[in-house]
């Protein structure tokens, strides 16, 4: 997880904006991390601490990248539906966070309620779609059930 979370967002993301800032472009670097970068959860400390590192590391380059107009966003998805919290081997995680660790139609009305990746793609379109000069940062997007 931390091979994934941190040393492959430093490797692919510092790639892009190096050879940007190399050739003088200008545009937008999107990343998809976590409401687990903004509050932690117990019971996931390394899953949070990844996400925060993501979101510390995306705010130290947006002071890197304004010289060259280079937006960097962080979108932030909450509970999200995906399969993954099947797959989870911390029980008491799952418990407390993943009602979903059973199969879907054991918990359709949860699963139901989740983001769906449409919401999040929308998410994304939103922040890149904004007029020269504005900045959208960070996009905390959380199922209306959800935590605020």
């Amino acid at each position: 997880m931390i091979a994934t979370n941190c040393q492959g967002l430093v490797d692919v993301v510092g790639s892009v904006f190096a050879e940007m800032r190399r050739k003088n472009l200008t545009g937008n670097i999107v990343v998809i991390s976590s409401d687990a970068g903004r509050v932690p959860f117990p019971g996931l400390a390394v899953y949070c601490g990844t996400k925060f590192f993501v979101e510390g590391f995306l705010r130290s380059l947006r002071l890197e990248s304004k010289p060259n107009e280079i937006v960097i966003t962080s979108i932030q998805p909450g509970g999200f539906a995906t399969p993954a919290q099947q797959w989870t081997t911390d029980t008491e995680a799952a418990q407390l966070f993943y009602p979903l660790h059973r199969p879907p139609e054991e918990c359709q009305k949860v699963w139901e309620a989740m983001l769906k990746p449409q919401q999040v793609a929308e998410a994304v379109l939103f922040a890149v779609s904004q007029p020269k000069g504005t900045v959208i940062n960070e996009v905390l997007i959380e199922p209306i059930t959800g935590p605020v």
